[in-house]
């Protein structure tokens, strides 16, 4: 008996499956190593919500240095008015399977410096998708509790 010679096709089906178990175990690894990122994200804001809430002169000393990110996902509590007349509606956006718009409003502080809030959400009007809902308009100085988060990405 003789051997049968392989043909060059099989070389190249081999070499071809080699490559793509290659690829797909990188991905698998690279996948691993996201998920060990959002891990330890998670866990950085966990600890820093369980931190006691910041106040406006924290904000203020860690802009003034440049180190407003470490207090991202920190709490706060702040006191200011609202600029009504500065507040910015964001459309389509869903919540629940529903169409609507979120809610930006700058709180000013009383040294006249300013942050924007993220007041929540609010229901388009079916009947007239271009009408913007009506905000209570509260006069006066509030206090607002929540949690610092970065400027949304482009």
């Amino acid at each position: 008996m003789s051997a049968v010679p392989m043909r060059r096709g099989f070389w190249w089906i081999t070499l071809a499956a080699v490559v793509a178990i290659a690829v797909t175990a990188s991905l698998g690894f690279w996948q691993l190593g996201r998920a060990e990122q959002k891990l330890a994200l998670q866990a950085q804001r966990e600890q820093r919500q369980a931190m006691p809430p910041v106040g406006w002169e924290a904000v203020f000393a860690a802009q003034a240095d440049g180190r407003l990110d470490e207090l991202h996902d920190r709490a706060v509590r702040l006191a200011g008015q609202w600029v009504h007349e500065a507040t910015v509606f964001l459309d389509n956006r869903t919540m629940n399977g529903r169409v609507g718009f979120v809610v930006l409003t700058p709180l000013r502080h009383a040294s006249g410096q300013v942050i924007v809030v993220q007041r929540g959400w609010v229901p388009r009007r079916m009947d007239d998708r271009t009408a913007l809902p009506e905000l209570p308009q509260i006069e006066g100085v509030v206090t607002v509790e929540g949690r610092l988060a970065p400027p949304p990405s482009r």
